[in-house]
């Protein structure tokens, strides 16, 4: 297992369409979600875990205590085994992120518009690069 450390931010992404603020990617073995853009970008916060995939087949991060689908940075595509971060490479399901984001609710109504039904959660982690 390796340790991919990157500096995120949070990505505000609403009013988004699976066309206009999300990627969706749904050919290979997990639906893989990555931001659009990078306008937007605010707050900072840790998220740290292991690149994993849902019991309903969304790329995630599982911080030990559960497994979170994501929104994953701009450019952001299915990679074998894992995904390939733009800057940062390949990550396999099982290697370790740290990083910036933050979790959007559905409970609050702040999931992205246009998160694949796979990926919808009651939090879902937005894992962003914040450089454009």
């Amino acid at each position: 297992m390796r340790i991919v450390a990157v500096v995120l931010g949070v990505l505000v992404l609403t009013g988004c369409t699976g066309g206009a603020g999300l990627v969706v990617d749904d050919s290979g073995d997990a639906v893989l979600v990555s931001a659009a853009s990078n306008r937007d970008v605010r707050n900072l916060a840790l998220i740290e875990g292991e690149l994993a995939i849902t019991e309903s087949g969304c790329f995630g991060i599982d911080n030990g205590r559960a497994v979170f689908p994501a929104v994953f940075a701009v450019g952001t595509v299915p990679d074998g085994d894992g995904i390939y971060l733009v800057g940062h490479g390949h990550v396999a399901v099982g290697d370790r992120l740290e990083g910036g984001g933050g979790f959007a609710s559905e409970s609050e109504d702040s999931l992205p518009k246009g998160l694949p039904a796979e990926c919808v959660a009651d939090e879902v982690a937005i894992f962003d690069l914040a450089e454009d």
